[in-house]
């Protein structure tokens, strides 16, 4: 019992740990992800015209493949299409590949990642 109880609280000191150094990143992907989010919503005024051109001229059914690709000519379709279909993929993979290589080498050089597994 007191075994368990002992790495119950050294669990928690971990994650408080993790926390306390983590939190920088936390913040700056979040202020990162709000502004791409701002871009891609003052983008489609641009693009409203050609994009119900497309639409019309049939062109849009190539884009099929894609979940929501009929309504891209509307505000919402064009998010959907643009944000959480292209962007949130493609750049969160590649933010969470890096952030996982930065945790596994640090564990590895701070000697815990034994402790880890």
């Amino acid at each position: 019992m007191i075994y368990s109880d002992l790495k119950r609280i050294f669990r928690f000191k971990i994650a408080i740990q993790t926390i306390k150094d983590h939190w920088r990143v936390t913040i700056i992907l979040t202020l990162l992800f709000m502004g791409m989010a701002a871009v891609y919503a003052g983008m489609f005024p641009a693009f409203e015209e050609s994009l119900l051109e497309m639409m019309e001229s049939g062109f849009a059914e190539s884009f099929n493949w894609l979940k929501g690709s009929s309504d891209m000519s509307t505000y919402v379709g064009f998010l959907n299409l643009e944000l959480y279909q292209i962007f949130w993929i493609m750049i969160l993979g590649i933010i969470l590949g890096f952030i996982s290589a930065s945790q596994i080498s640090k564990e590895i050089e701070g000697k815990t990642f034994d402790l880890l597994i």
